[in-house]
């Protein structure tokens, strides 16, 4: 996307900060993709010059001598080609990789827009109910105003304590996913039955707030005041929400959620719900079924509605029944 419609951004990617096992973002091989938290310091990055008005000459400078430093970075790197072993270069390819990106988001001309009002940090960075909502302005606004064309918000693994009903259950570390251990002592004879309503309504509450984020992006890219000709920025991109796992409380993906919004300019078939499972039998559980469908499956349909002739994604050959796009979603 980066190549084919240049942006100041190839991508920004936000977080809700808090405990995490891991992370699904990476820009490479063992290369792991980190996040902002701080609602400020992304502003101030995305949005720096960004202005309704003509351009500050003071900000073009500096965004001159900005661009001669990182040339003179980056011609001392390659002058380390043909000098170091191969595997040390394969790091150093991957670091001027980066200080490509650095060198584009520098070289990009100054935009005028309108860039959001109100991004400051909360006093307490744990109030993830100020800065999602802070970090979805944020990305409607790069968006709107032609910064990027790829978001991610990255939600840590957290307790959600200013949800209506707040913290119901001793989730004992404090962390979302100890809170889903739950699900295996609420039944019937389950350790902790009697808690079976508290734990439901925080587990409500606590991916109803998730879920809320979603809406407002979708909103927001929904907004007839920013129509893409006759079609809406909503029509034109392609929101996907997941998670790690199906069941926290047995670590299983198997059978995951995944939602899509919007078509990516009429590419996939909306309004629907999927399910790729085929039970094996009449009496299982949420884990007895089969497939020939995966999420490698569904990333390589991301891949194709953006242009690419992927076939594969990932550790594909490994894992994945099929390559391909998932069916059933043009």
């Amino acid at each position: 996307l980066a190549e084919k419609y240049p942006v100041k951004f190839k991508r920004i990617h936000l977080t809700v900060d808090g405990h995490q096992y891991g992370t699904p973002y990476y820009s490479g091989p063992n290369q792991r993709a980190y996040g902002e938290s701080s609602p400020e310091a992304a502003f101030n990055t995305i949005f720096e010059g960004v202005s309704a008005d003509e351009p500050d000459p003071a900000q073009v400078h500096l965004q001159l001598k900005r661009q001669g430093v990182m040339k003179g970075v980056m011609t001392g790197y390659n002058r380390y080609k043909g000098v170091v072993s191969q595997s040390d270069m394969h790091q150093i390819d991957a670091h001027l990789d980066h200080l490509s990106d650095l060198q584009k988001e520098l070289m990009a001309p100054p935009v005028q827009c309108e860039p959001p009002t109100g991004i400051n940090d909360p006093s307490d960075m744990s109030q993830g109910d100020i800065v999602g909502p802070l970090h979805v302005k944020i990305i409607l606004a790069a968006l709107r105003c032609g910064l990027t064309n790829v978001a991610n918000l990255e939600i840590a693994d957290i307790l959600t304590p200013w949800a209506p009903a707040g913290l119901l259950m001793d989730s004992g570390f404090g962390i979302g996913h100890s809170l889903h251990h739950y699900a295996s002592d609420i039944g019937d004879t389950g350790a902790v039955h009697s808690q079976l309503d508290n734990f439901v309504q925080e587990m409500l509450e606590n991916r109803r707030w998730r879920m809320s984020l979603f809406k407002a992006l979708a909103e927001g890219l929904d907004d007839p005041a920013f129509m893409e000709g006759d079609k809406t920025m909503l029509d034109n991109s392609l929101m996907l929400m997941t998670s790690e796992f199906s069941s926290g409380a047995m670590h299983s993906s198997a059978g995951i959620p995944m939602l899509l919004a919007g078509s990516a300019g009429g590419y996939f078939n909306t309004g629907r719900h999927l399910n790729y499972n085929k039970f094996a039998s009449t009496e299982t559980s949420s884990f007895d079924y089969e497939t020939n469908e995966s999420t490698h499956n569904v990333f390589t349909s991301v891949l194709q509605a953006f242009g690419g002739d992927d076939e594969t994604f990932g550790s594909q050959a490994e894992h994945a029944k099929h390559s391909g796009p998932l069916p059933n979603l043009t």
